[in-house]
């Protein structure tokens, strides 16, 4: 069976992450050189582009998982999201936890609880800005080879 891509949703998802990793970055120069109340501000600024960062990395995935005719609402958790990612031959480099830490990420600042610490923030990018690479690659890879 030939899988059918929707090729134009990956480019416009391809170019919000890249717009999520702009901002994170543009946000962390600027923290750097602010005051201590505007610094708030930025925290809030960069956990907010973490969550449009998970957001636009999973609409990838449903998009991904749905031409191989699997809903992502039909599963049961972005635990599973992932699996069926990595069995289908997807994100097959990134670290699971990558996947599981940016939801965390995302329910806390939507929900406005246990909200991550900006040193939490650092570390996450730290320790993942690869792995947000290599999902920017894949995807550009995909787009690129579609015949």
């Amino acid at each position: 069976m030939t899988k059918h891509i929707n090729y134009g949703k990956l480019k416009r998802v391809l170019s919000n992450i890249r717009e999520s990793i702009g901002d994170i970055d543009n946000t962390l120069i600027e923290y750097d050189k602010s005051d201590k109340k505007i610094k708030v501000i930025f925290e809030n600024s960069l956990r907010m582009s973490i969550v449009q960062l998970r957001e636009s990395i999973f609409d990838a995935a449903a998009s991904l998982l749905k031409c191989s005719n699997i809903s992502v609402n039909s599963l049961s958790g972005n635990k599973e999201i992932f699996d069926k990612c990595v069995e289908n031959g997807y994100f097959l480099n990134i670290k699971k936890e990558f996947f599981l830490i940016l939801t965390k990420y995302r329910n806390s600042a939507c929900h406005r609880y246990k909200q991550p610490s900006m040193a939490d923030l650092l570390d996450f990018i730290k320790c993942y800005r690869e792995d947000i690479h290599i999902v920017i690659s894949e995807l550009e890879y995909i787009i690129e080879h579609k015949n």
